[in-house]
């Protein structure tokens, strides 16, 4: 059986290639994610607003409810949500863009994995060494406090 953390690595393997992609495309994308099933399938989740142009943070926070919606009921083990943020990745001074990837697991398992990109003289997308944070635990909770 895999871990928690193996399990969140693989969602990971499924979503960033979509960030990616909207990336290269658009020079965007707003808030996505995905879910692992108690029965191990992946479920691909966005979310929607009225407004053509919603905000991030509501889109995040409408995920994030589904999210625990979907555990309460007992249907997720793991949690992905994906969002575009301006971070300072360790070794520099100023913020760039970030791909953040917030994963999550029922086993007290929660980590931000993050890829600074930017875009070089051709206008081509150009993601850079990724750093990971210790997760906020806001699917699962955290079991270990």
């Amino acid at each position: 059986m895999s871990s928690a953390k193996d399990e969140c690595e693989e969602l990971l393997g499924e979503l960033m290639p979509f960030a990616e992609q909207c990336l290269t495309r658009y020079h965007e994308f707003f808030p996505f994610g995905a879910a692992v099933s108690q029965s191990g399938e992946t479920i691909m989740l966005g979310a929607a607003e009225e407004d053509e142009q919603p905000e991030s943070e509501e889109l995040i926070a409408l995920l994030n409810e589904g999210f625990r919606e979907g555990v309460q009921s007992g249907e997720y083990r793991a949690t992905g949500l994906v969002f575009d943020a301006l971070t300072t990745p360790p070794d520099k001074n100023t913020k760039q863009d970030t791909v953040i990837c917030a994963l999550d697991h029922q086993d007290n398992y929660s980590v931000k994995v993050c890829f600074p990109y930017h875009f070089d003289a051709d206008d081509q997308l150009v993601i850079e060494e990724p750093f990971a944070v210790e997760g906020d635990y806001s699917v699962f909770g955290n079991t270990s406090e």
